[in-house]
């Protein structure tokens, strides 16, 4: 019997995937060298040809060498493509599967595992129900999935801190507590205690506004979590800032995890319990409860901001760990108000601005997990394109909104055909170094009908299966390290700065000062109510925009440092004073022109640390006898800038510079009170007067 001829593409019809069988070590090194579908497929189409012109391949150095010469060409054909030339399949690598079939009784020889298709692979693979009770019963190791998973959300009791994970035996003990009460699920980095009395700040420390929302505190203070590399924001915007496409993996992985999440949510259990910081044993998964017994959630706010990305992923190294958080508006399929979420990321049946138009049809459908789906089908549309640079995402995210706000009149017809298409069939195609089974299943999340969108088990089936057909692939090289992985299948974040050892898991989680309110006695009631009465006056004229108050700020600092007046350079020349004012500025900046540079101190040391503490309590101690900053130097420096009356916009200037001298005078009445008052409140505070809030009560940090 002739033996089989190599190098061969073999096709196979049902499953739609082609397999390349090497000749020698050397092309099935080159092959399980592409990490991309499209360069698989270029180098299938390429060998396969110069078989059908009648080539003789006679080792793996002439498949290499025609790979040397021929692969620019053969890329730009394809990548001109449509996207109906995409590989329905990834290509499988031509090395033994790392699970066995159970069928195979005999050692396997290396012909027959080349003769096997995908498709043989796929039955031979695919579990039944037997090997499942027998996985659940043998004892999980140290590499196991169970034993790898995280994200795994927890639970605590209402108006408790007390969590609980959902084992068995704690859901017994939830019962007999609280009877019929009301228990909450709760997976959130910025943990808010649920009683009034332990409620924590969210303010963040300026100049990083950020990092107090990564942070999860048990009860005890002491941290749980921390997500070191922010939101899933930062994530797009540092490939995009690099052109470097996000790799196609992650985002599986990505969709996989809130697909576990949106489920944990519905069914009241986890699949993959994640051990918390108590060194509590991880549980196998358990059943869910029972209907009864448990009200399916919704998080009605999935979006790149609400997912955060924690360092220590124990499953695939290199990547960032996704957590889904903020619960603020989580509802119960009882209880759901319909219009509820971010525009942008809402599905046309929880459209916010669409609340009151009568004729919007899709406000007669029904809410349910399917509107979950369309957000998580947004979050990996923004992830396609983030390789294309960030002025191709910012025109994405535009494109999204103006689609967005045209539905009123899309959607307002009398009757709606089923087949509506969805929100990708108005987009460019995706970059076409992604798989048609990914471009495809985003395609259908992000349909206009529910009915039409994939539902929670037909999105596990296909991401738990494409994931493990990944694994497979890329073998090893997708479990290493980040300094060790290949370039296509690293992910880029960008870390929020503050130094991880601040935030160290077990240690103890400081919050920022609150910002005390206090009752002012009669005599300071009546001071600060003309304070307020002031402003009521002001308010009656029209506000002025972010873009006046901005000019006035940028002219205060410009008209410190051109000034001869003796207050004033006294201000500039004292390290103190002076050093308290450029904060200031950065204050008032950062709250008008979020994009204007921020004064930093890069000789942080404890004389510098002194600079705003020493300034603000001499203020406080004796502000009659030593207030230069905001007593006498800043109604100077109003009064020295210029009124711009030569400009178009004079009048918004000038209500700019009112805004600023109301903000000075009220400054005033903080620092001597030390506090906020509860009464009276002062109203519509402009940005102006919360960057001269922050001034007082927030302390900088030194820059990185």
């Amino acid at each position: 019997m002739a033996s089989p001829t190599y190098p061969a593409v073999v096709l196979d019809d049902d499953a739609g995937t082609a397999t390349y069988q090497s000749l020698d070590h050397v092309d099935e090194a080159l092959y399980n060298s592409f990490h991309f579908v499209y360069q698989r497929a270029v180098f299938q189409k390429l060998v396969a040809l110069r078989l059908a012109e009648g080539i003789v391949f006679t080792n793996g150095n002439d498949i290499q060498v025609l790979w040397d010469k021929k692969p620019s060409s053969f890329m730009k054909k394809w990548k001109k493509k449509s996207s109906r030339h995409r590989p329905v399949e990834d290509a499988e690598p031509p090395v033994v599967p790392a699970v066995p079939a159970p069928a195979v009784v005999a050692p396997t020889t290396a012909p027959s595992i080349r003769n096997q298709t995908i498709g043989d692979l796929k039955q031979a693979h695919a579990p039944t129900h037997q090997d499942q009770a027998n996985a659940a019963a043998t004892p999980q190791g140290p590499d196991s999935p169970e034993t790898l998973a995280a994200g795994s959300p927890v639970y605590v009791l209402e108006n408790s801190t007390h969590w609980l994970s959902p084992t068995r035996g704690e859901r017994e003990f939830v019962r007999s507590s609280l009877g019929n009460r009301g228990w909450k699920f709760v997976k959130v980095l910025d943990q808010r205690a649920l009683d009034k009395d332990r409620k924590r700040t969210d303010r963040a420390l300026h100049p990083y506004k950020n990092f107090l929302l990564y942070v999860r505190p048990n009860e005890y203070g002491n941290i749980e979590d921390y997500a070191a590399y922010g939101d899933l924001d930062a994530t797009i915007q540092a490939h995009a800032a690099r052109e470097i496409p996000v790799p196609e993996h992650f985002i599986w992985y990505l969709i996989s995890q809130m697909i576990e999440a949106i489920s944990a949510f519905q069914e009241g259990f986890c699949e993959h319990p994640h051990p918390e910081i108590t060194g509590a044993a991880i549980h196998e998964p358990e059943p869910p409860l029972d209907s009864n017994r448990w009200d399916p959630l919704l998080h009605s706010d999935i979006k790149h901001h609400n997912i955060f990305c924690c360092d220590d992923n124990t499953i695939y190294p290199s990547y960032p760990r996704p957590v889904l958080a903020d619960f603020d508006i989580v509802q119960s399929s009882s209880n759901i108000s319909r219009h509820s979420g971010t525009p942008g990321w809402q599905a046309p049946e929880r459209y916010t601005n669409a609340a009151d138009y009568a004729n919007y049809r899709p406000n007669d459908w029904d809410v349910t997990v399917k509107a979950e789906i369309w957000a998580v089908g947004v979050v990996a549309y923004r992830l396609l394109w983030a390789g294309k640079g960030t002025d191709a995402v910012i025109k994405q995210k535009d494109d999204i909104m103006q689609e967005t706000e045209a539905w009123q009149t899309r959607f307002g017809k009398p009757k709606l055909p089923k087949d509506f298409g969805g929100l990708y069939d108005d987009f460019q195609e995706p970059p076409d170094i992604y798989s048609s089974g990914l471009v495809h299943l985003v395609q259908r999340c992000l349909n206009y009908r529910p009915e039409n969108r994939p539902g929670l088990p037909e999105m596990k089936n296909i991401v738990d299966a494409k994931l493990r057909r990944l694994d497979l692939l890329y073998g090893d090289e997708i479990k290493k390290v980040k300094e060790a992985i290949a370039e296509p299948h690293k992910v880029w974040s960008s870390a929020v700065g503050e130094p991880a050892k601040r935030f160290a898991i077990g240690s103890r989680y400081d919050p920022p000062r609150k910002r005390r309110r206090v009752n002012l006695d009669d005599s300071n009631s009546l001071a600060y109510q003309a304070i307020v009465d002031d402003w009521v006056v002001t308010m009656s004229s029209p506000q002025p925009s972010l873009a006046s108050q901005a000019k006035i700020v940028d002219a205060m600092m410009n008209s410190a440092d051109k000034s001869d007046n003796d207050d004033i350079r006294f201000l500039m020349d004292d390290d103190n004073l002076r050093h308290s004012f450029h904060y200031l500025i950065s204050c008032l900046s950062t709250r008008v022109a979020p994009d204007a540079p921020v004064h930093y101190v890069k000789d942080w040391g404890e004389e510098v640390q002194e600079t705003f503490m020493s300034v603000q309590d001499s203020l406080r101690r004796g502000y009659e006898d030593w207030a230069p900053v905001p007593q006498r130097v800043l109604p100077l420096i109003v009064q020295m800038i210029p009124e711009f009356r030569d400009n178009r916009a004079y009048h918004d200037l000038q209500e700019a510079i009112n805004v600023l001298e109301h903000a000075v005078k009220w400054s005033l009445a903080l620092l001597q009170y030390d506090a906020e008052p509860r009464t009276p409140l002062l109203e519509k505070k402009t940005e102006m007067h919360r960057g001269f809030r922050d001034w007082i009560f927030i302390h900088p940090h030194p820059a990185e």
